[in-house]
């Protein structure tokens, strides 16, 4: 089951498919937190990103095609993994003996410590968001932290 953050103002109606529509987001209202081309097509350029609403703090992943823009409110595990893939690291646990999750070069890596001795094991992402959820209230601490 997906979860996702109650919009509290109107980003909300962003979400769906425009056919024949290439969205252009308003800078007052959207913050572009990624944005990737994806090749250009005699002066159109396909991209796909994710913003976040400046009112109410949602998140969303989008894809601009030549032809149509699907947007999609992200889940809060996607917006966790989202962050590991920019590069941010989340420990659970603590003493001599816990576990970081990192994403790097695309692969989600768990590392464990264990009175000082590490191991890198890598880890679908399955199990990554297996993970999250179930320290669920953890990784929204870190996200919160991770958005100051």
């Amino acid at each position: 089951m997906i979860e996702r953050m109650a919009a509290s103002c109107g980003c909300a109606g962003w979400e769906g498919t425009e056919p024949h529509h290439v969205a252009s987001f308003p800078d007052a209202q959207f913050e572009t937190l990624q944005r990737e081309d994806l090749g250009d097509h005699h002066g159109a350029i396909p991209h796909r990103g994710r913003l976040r609403c400046r009112t109410c703090g949602s998140t969303f992943g989008y894809r601009s095609e030549l032809s149509s823009t699907n947007v999609t409110r992200e889940s809060e595990i996607d917006r966790v993994i989202a962050a590991l893939r920019e590069g941010k690291r989340a420990q659970v646990g603590g003493g001599r003996c816990f576990k970081t999750y990192v994403i790097e070069d695309g692969q989600p890596i768990m590392i464990t410590s264990d009175d000082g001795f590490t191991e890198e094991i890598p880890i679908t992402e399955a199990r990554l968001r297996e993970a999250i959820a179930v320290d669920r209230s953890l990784f929204l601490d870190y996200l919160r932290v991770w958005q100051r």
